[in-house]
């Protein structure tokens, strides 16, 4: 299992990430939960609470066993491009 530790590390190390215009601008560590800023070249943002191993809770994003902490947010941002995508997250 990844630790929260590790996948949050992670998410702030690609704190650069893109897509569409949407980036993570700011990411908070809590207890079983990492509280990301998503924001769009407009200025406009949204938190987004996404569950983390240690919280228990389904993590619905993982198609297949996460390899490491990188497999884990590689396959979380698959779920948030589509939720942008589709205007899942109404950032607009």
């Amino acid at each position: 299992m990844n630790s929260d530790e590790a996948i949050v590390a992670e998410l702030r190390r690609r704190g650069e990430w893109q897509m569409g215009g949407y980036g993570i601008a700011e990411v908070l560590h809590g207890s079983g939960h990492a509280d990301l800023m998503i924001e769009n070249r407009r200025g406009n943002s949204r938190r987004l609470t996404v569950d983390l191993p240690s919280s228990g809770k389904p993590q619905r994003w993982l198609y297949t066993d996460a390899a490491d902490a990188a497999d884990w947010v590689d396959q979380f941002f698959v779920l948030l491009g589509e939720e942008i995508d589709t205007g899942g997250l109404s950032l607009t």
